[in-house]
């Protein structure tokens, strides 16, 4: 499976049992969106937006191609996310 098919499959396994953000529940991971320098983006998802960097660096440290965009992490809904796959706007 690729990389990208295997991202996208864990992405779409956060939603199959949503967390509802209770004081027990302080690990809710949230879905964080990120461009790449060279055009184009992806997203990761993580607890915060400090994990969620850490995590796309080491995913993506062996890309010689594409270079992470680190101020262009923002953590998004999932009707933003929704949008965006739409390609009705990013911002």
């Amino acid at each position: 499976m690729s990389r990208d098919l295997l991202h996208f499959y864990e992405f779409l396994k956060g939603f199959d049992t949503p967390q509802k953000p209770t004081s027990m529940n302080k690990k809710q991971k949230h879905c964080y969106v990120f461009n790449w320098n060279q055009g184009g983006w992806n997203s990761e998802w993580a607890t915060n937006i400090r994990s969620a960097r850490k995590q796309a660096r080491e995913k993506w440290a062996d890309s010689k191609r594409l270079t992470i965009d680190e101020s262009s992490f923002r953590r998004v809904t999932m009707e933003e996310y929704n949008r965006i796959l739409r390609n009705d706007g990013w911002w």
